[in-house]
């Protein structure tokens, strides 16, 4: 165990394994070994979020006052809300906040599948989920592609066609893996 943290305790450093780390719901800042690399992960998490474009929601609107309702006595709350200001930086920690907040899940359950449940609680970390989550863990699949490739074109097929090689190596995949 202790050679196992050695060798990745270095990947812990790199922004995007820290991203990936702080977004799985399976193990937010619990996930890593240093302190100092959990919280630097959650600044680089609320500068991202903050950088995200805002899409207008319908909730997010303001909605005009009723002309009939114009001399009640609740007029300013309807002022206010017409000139809320949006901070970007605000919601940024806001959002940070409420998704640390949340419980750890379980280990058998699939990050990418809890996004989808929880999109309309988490909108803007939907984003970063796809940018950061995507990433393969290995390169085996990679590995298996090349090595597939420098068989399949040789000195004696020179002449296959792109559309040929890529039939045989992306169409075909499923059945050389079994």
């Amino acid at each position: 165990m202790e050679s196992i943290k050695q060798r990745l305790s270095v990947y812990e450093q790199r922004t995007v394994c820290r991203m990936a780390t702080l977004l799985d719901p399976r193990f937010k800042k619990s996930g890593f070994q240093h302190s100092s690399n959990a919280e630097q992960a959650a600044t680089c998490f609320e500068n991202e979020l903050a950088n995200f474009p805002v899409k207008e929601t319908a909730s997010n609107q303001p909605v005009a006052p009723d002309s009939s309702l114009l001399d009640t006595l609740f007029d300013f709350l309807g002022e206010r809300s017409m000139n809320k200001f949006v901070n970007s930086r605000v919601d940024a920690i806001l959002t940070k906040k409420q998704y640390l907040e949340r419980a750890i899940v379980g280990q058998d359950i699939d990050p990418l599948l809890w996004m989808k449940v929880n999109q309309t609680d988490f909108p803007a970390i939907g984003s970063l989920f796809a940018k950061y989550l995507c990433i393969p863990a290995t390169s085996v699949e990679s590995e298996r592609t090349f090595s597939k490739a420098g068989q399949i074109i040789s000195e004696r097929r020179t002449r296959l066609k792109e559309k040929n090689i890529n039939i045989l190596l992306f169409l075909n995949r499923n059945s050389w893996l079994k």
